[in-house]
């Protein structure tokens, strides 16, 4: 069917959750006064042509998990109208074209989980009516621009994560006063956090896991950050004092870094905490004996460090808690009959070599 002759005057087109195949129909691009298109989860193969420019009227584009291969048509900049497009979770190959930093319209950008190379256009990161840009899981490279985050006074999501990401984490970021989550795990970032995203008071989960070492930690104070994944860095040093100034943390991800010194008192300050995972690092000393005051706690993993006895009774005060995994340390004493408080408890590990222990680190 020719849908261009046959609905000279179509608007919108929805055609998503089907089972069709093959390429998109060319015809559609000749259907000048579309303004949404959503042919998303379906099996149509191809690329997306150059014709797709002519769409001068299109405000919405979903066309995320299908099969689509090749690039991203230059002339995608020409939709000058376009505020979301959504070519998700497909195999889109090349070069985010730069043309992209015209759609100064474009409110959600989501090309995540496709096969996207090369660095990401300076003019992406100044679309100042962007609220949500997600990137992540492609094979991105290069360095952020140093100016990232001076344009974006609107944007509220950045999801970068899984890609191959390199460089310092630019303290310009923090200029995106809106943002709300903050997701750059599993990429090459180096140099340390900067204190800037201090101004980031709006942030609420901010995943800086698996990247580069770090040197110190550092946290900067974000008062409605209510989660925090800092693991598998490197990061040297003790948990600074600083962290009991993040009241409303609810999980707390410092795992597989070289922490030393002991498990700081103001920790036991955190009483939103619900998820606690400090395992294989370097930390000594006994777990405080305020732990108890952590009320909401249901996973507590202190694993492969360097704890001594006793253990605080207070630890067995936790009414919710599920999960609790203290192996692998030097804890040399036998359980207190209070443990028979912990109801809730699903998994309690207190072994001298931690038994095989499979758990998410990607979190968000």
């Amino acid at each position: 069917m020719n849908i261009g002759y046959n609905f000279p005057n179509l608007r919108g087109l929805y055609l998503g959750m089907n089972q069709f195949s093959g390429q998109i129909p060319s015809s559609i691009y000749k259907c000048g006064r579309l303004e949404d298109v959503a042919l998303y989860l379906n099996n149509f193969t191809g690329s997306l042509p150059r014709e797709l420019g002519n769409l001068s009227n299109l405000r919405r584009l979903f066309v995320y998990k299908n099969f689509l291969t090749g690039t991203i048509p230059t002339s995608t900049g020409n939709l000058s109208n376009l505020m979301l497009i959504d070519l998700g979770e497909n195999y889109i190959t090349g070069e985010i074209p730069r043309e992209l930093g015209y759609l100064q319209n474009l409110q959600l950008l989501i090309f995540e989980g496709n096969i996207l190379t090369g660095s990401i256009p300076k003019g992406v990161f100044n679309i100042s009516a962007l609220e949500i840009s997600d990137l992540h899981s492609n094979c991105l490279s290069g360095p952020l621009p140093s100016n990232t985050g001076h344009s974006l006074h609107q944007l509220k999501e950045l999801y970068l994560a899984n890609n191959g990401l390199s460089g310092p984490i630019p303290a310009s970021i923090s200029n995106a006063s809106q943002l709300t989550l903050l997701d750059l795990a599993r990429n090459s970032f180096n140099g340390p956090i900067p204190t800037s995203l201090g101004n980031l008071q709006q942030l609420r989960i901010l995943n800086l896991a698996h990247n580069q070492p770090t040197s110190q930690l550092g946290t900067p104070e974000i008062v409605n950050l209510i989660a925090l994944s800092l693991f598998d860095n490197e990061i040297n040093g003790v948990i600074p004092l600083t962290i009991q100034g993040l009241k409303k943390l609810q999980r707390l991800y410092l795992d597989a870094n070289n922490l030393k010194g002991s498990i700081p008192n103001g920790i036991c300050s955190l009483t939103q905490l619900g998820e606690l995972d400090l395992f294989e690092n370097k930390l000594v000393g006994q777990i405080p004996n305020c732990i108890g005051n952590l009320r909401q706690l249901q996973m507590l993993f202190i694993r492969s460090n360097m704890l001594t006895s006793p253990m605080p009774l207070s630890l067995w005060t936790i009414p919710n808690l599920l999960y609790l995994n203290l192996s692998d340390n030097s804890l040399h004493e036998s359980l207190p009959a209070e443990v028979g408080n912990l109801k809730t408890l699903v998994q309690l590990d207190i072994s001298r070599e931690s038994v095989i222990w499979q758990h998410s680190k990607y979190h968000w």
